[in-house]
């Protein structure tokens, strides 16, 4: 059950990491050498520091929060 636990965890981190644009790469790179991984709290408030701090600052919305939405399918319940 725990090896099936963190196979679902690492798929989720796959495809929130696969769904952010390349300007997020550095961050993308960090987490990925993280052993083990951790959460997706955790990974996305990374990707939030690291846009707060590299980004534009005059934007009115998070650049991972849309991309992170976008990705997600419509209806799937999770």
């Amino acid at each position: 059950m725990r090896i099936a636990r963190n196979n679902h965890h690492m798929l989720h981190v796959m495809r929130f990491l696969t769904g952010l644009n390349d300007e997020f790469s550095v961050v993308k790179s960090q987490i990925l050498i993280l052993d083990p991984l951790p959460s997706m709290t955790k990974i996305f408030s990374m990707v939030l520091q690291f846009e707060r701090q590299n980004c534009a600052p005059n934007l009115d919305d998070s650049k991972a929060l849309v991309n992170a939405s976008a990705g997600k399918p419509q209806g799937s319940g999770s």
